[in-house]
C-alpha cells in the first residue's frame, strides 16, 4: 500500500498536522512520479449506503460482476498480503472473516 498524498488530506479536512505528515510521507513516491512524468494520488473513499445498494442491484441482477482472483481464510491473512505482493492478481482477494 502507498502512502497518503496532501491533497488527500485536503480532501477530507485534515488539519496541518495530518497534512505534513501525509506530505512526508509521501515525499519519495511523488518525487519519483515526477521524474517518470506521471502523477500520483491517493484516494479517500466513503461508503455511501444508497450508492452501495444501487451496487448491489447491478451485481444481483447480473449487469456487472466482481472479479475474484483468490479467496483466503482469515487465519491465512498474510499469505493474501504475499500473494498481493507478487503483482499476479487478475481481480479482488477476498478475506474470508466468517
Amino acid at each position: 500500500m502507498r502512502p497518503p498524498n496532501p491533497d488527500s488530506a485536503k480532501s477530507i479536512g485534515e488539519n496541518w498536522l495530518v497534512f505534513s505528515v501525509m506530505r512526508l510521507l509521501s515525499h519519495k513516491l511523488r518525487e519519483v512520479a515526477k521524474q517518470n512524468e506521471v502523477s500520483y494520488s491517493f484516494i479517500v473513499m466513503e461508503a455511501i449506503g444508497s450508492q452501495l445498494q444501487a451496487i448491489t442491484a447491478l451485481i444481483e441482477s447480473g449487469t456487472i460482476y466482481p472479479v475474484v482472483d483468490h479467496v483466503f481464510p482469515f487465519s491465512s491473512i498474510n499469505d493474501a498480503f504475499n500473494y498481493l505482493d507478487t503483482g499476479r492478481t487478475k481481480g479482488k482477494l477476498v478475506i474470508k472473516v466468517i
